[in-house]
């Protein structure tokens, strides 16, 4: 959405990033309540699935 936003601003399309603001209400605010060791061995697994599908795009 950002690039558009500048897309949008560069061609004239909003006149200024106050224009934007006007578009957007506050919306939800998310906070985690998963507990930091949860989340360390739930990122460490994800981190080894990344290496995992990394050794397959290898190119020989």
């Amino acid at each position: 959405m950002g690039a558009a936003f500048l897309a949008g601003l560069a061609v004239g399309y909003w006149q200024d990033t106050a224009e934007l603001k006007q578009l957007f209400a506050k919306g939800q605010r998310f906070e985690a309540q998963m507990a930091p060791a949860e989340s360390s061995r739930l990122y460490a697994g994800w981190q080894r699935a990344v290496k995992a599908t990394r050794i397959f795009a290898q190119k020989d």
